[in-house]
């Protein structure tokens, strides 16, 4: 029995407000679990310095973001900040179903998104920053006027308050401890007997014979 071939795959998605480290932590595990593919999403807004095209997003016009939403080859799409955010229904869907897991690092309005599209597959990780002087440090070093600092503090405490749709939170002391457990929850997420029915159906039938 090849149990590889009789699972779907899981849609970990690692949200948190800005400047929490989610990206990070999305990325590193990514790389540091086999069979787990980071979900590169599109977005309209401009390429940062140190981001990469095809790598941190896939930077796109809002046209062309409009027409894959419109063609229903997002799985979803959500405007933050006067930029829109979406990800690819095809990447997530061909990939789940040939057993391959996920990691995602969408805000909330996307996890609630696939959440409710992929219901079964998907599940959530919140991150918080420790502290509130390290929201400000974390902010303020993204650069910006006084104002744009204070537009995303308010924004961050609009997002923590969506903490509870989420399966786990976590505080973000520190990334090597936080990658940990993050990695710890993808394995015990994956033992789920409600994610392996399938396999302990076909175990089962094998040992009756």
């Amino acid at each position: 029995m090849k149990e590889q071939n009789k699972k779907t795959g899981v849609v970990m998605v690692v949200s948190g407000p800005s400047g929490t480290g989610k990206t990070t932590i999305s990325t590193m595990l990514a790389k540091l679990v086999d069979n787990l593919r980071f979900s590169i999403s599109f977005t309209t807004r401009n390429k940062r310095v140190n981001e990469i095209d095809g790598e941190s997003y896939h930077f796109v016009t809002r046209e062309y973001m409009e027409q894959l939403r419109d063609k229903g080859e997002l799985l979803e799409c959500a405007e933050v900040f006067g930029n829109l955010y979406g990800t690819s229904k095809v990447q997530i869907e061909e990939q789940i179903m040939n057993g391959r897991d996920i990691i995602s690092d969408v805000d909330v309005q996307g996890y609630i998104a696939l959440k409710s599209l992929l219901p079964n597959n998907v599940f959530g990780v919140f991150l918080l920053p420790p502290s509130k002087e390290e929201v400000l440090d974390r902010l303020s070093k993204r650069g910006g006027t006084a104002t744009e600092i204070a537009t995303r503090f308010k924004a961050f405490q609009e997002e923590i308050s969506h903490h509870d749709q989420y399966d786990y939170v976590i505080f973000n002391y520190d990334m090597e401890t936080t990658l940990h457990t993050v990695k710890n929850i993808l394995s015990v997420e994956k033992c789920k007997r409600s994610r392996n029915l399938n396999v302990i159906h076909d175990y089962i039938n094998a040992m009756s014979k």
